[in-house]
């Protein structure tokens, strides 16, 4: 999630993709790697409801699918902290 934090987006921008999608946020101190332990939460919480009895086990994709899901699609709840 850090990466979210420190990576330009739109490339050589300046911007990041946490102050793209969230400036108001971002601006009062939001920053999306301090999210990291509610989102590994909510997975855990959908792999147990699976009853399956491997360990979670989350492909990077899939992982950054979910987050830039968030993003698109919560951008408009933006506000400052």
């Amino acid at each position: 999630m850090q990466g979210y934090d420190q990576q330009e987006f739109p490339a050589n921008s300046g911007w990041t993709h946490a102050r793209f999608f969230f400036p108001m946020a971002y601006a009062a101190g939001f920053r999306l790697a301090s999210e990291g332990a509610g989102l590994w939460y909510a997975f855990d919480q959908a792999h147990r409801s699976t009853l399956w009895p491997e360990a979670l086990e989350i492909g990077m994709e899939f992982f950054t699918a979910a987050v830039e899901h968030l993003m698109l699609t919560h951008a408009h709840h933006d506000a400052g902290c």
